[in-house]
């Protein structure tokens, strides 16, 4: 909801109903962001049969930390990946990230991978995929970013689920994220930024 910057008043003057319901869905609006959710859509991009799929300008100076969330089906049986990236421009180096693996076939692993390329976030067949995490100052140049997260991925007759950590070492700001697969993807992206205060 776009807010209204009011004109000058004077004493005595009076305000109209529709002054009256401005002011009232403003106010309404603003509760409802901080009080219910805390968090604000910052962008939301569908996609289809996608090998890459680049989300820019999701995050920005006015928020600290993210919420990300995926949910896609793939053309094939294998493993998505992220980027942090700065205007479409993928950062290609210094991501640290253990993970938890579960898998119903195979039973649990743990992985721990140094200074590679990307996150490798979730794997998965046709069947719906999807992953959720918080992205910790990815617009802050002084800082590194983090992710913590959790992945959901079907294989065929299995299922896999991952929880991870990343810390990607790279002192910059990011203000986009590429996801790539090796074969097609058909979904959805949302990033909410998390209110300060």
């Amino acid at each position: 909801m776009a807010y209204v910057t009011p004109g000058t008043v004077a004493a005595g003057d009076v305000a109209t109903a529709a002054a009256w319901n401005v002011i009232t869905n403003d106010v309404i609006d603003h509760e409802t962001r901080i009080l219910t959710t805390g968090q604000v859509l910052t962008k939301s991009q569908a996609f289809s049969a996608a090998g890459t799929v680049s989300v820019t300008s999701c995050f920005n100076s006015t928020y600290t930390n993210y919420n990300v969330i995926i949910d896609c089906t793939f053309s094939t049986t294998n493993t998505a990946t992220i980027q942090l990236a700065a205007s479409g421009v993928a950062s290609t180096t210094g991501y640290y990230t253990v993970s938890s693996n579960t898998e119903a076939a195979s039973g649990p692993t743990r992985n721990y991978n140094a200074n590679t390329a990307d996150l490798s976030v979730f794997a998965g067949s046709t069947g719906t995929n999807g992953v959720t995490f918080t992205a910790y100052r990815p617009n802050q140049a002084a800082s590194f970013t983090t992710f913590t997260g959790t992945a959901f991925g079907g294989l065929g007759a299995s299922v896999y689920l991952r929880n991870f950590g990343l810390q990607h070492n790279v002192t910059a700001a990011y203000d986009g994220l590429i996801l790539t697969f090796p074969g097609t993807m058909t979904g959805n992206i949302r990033v909410y930024g998390m209110l300060n205060s």
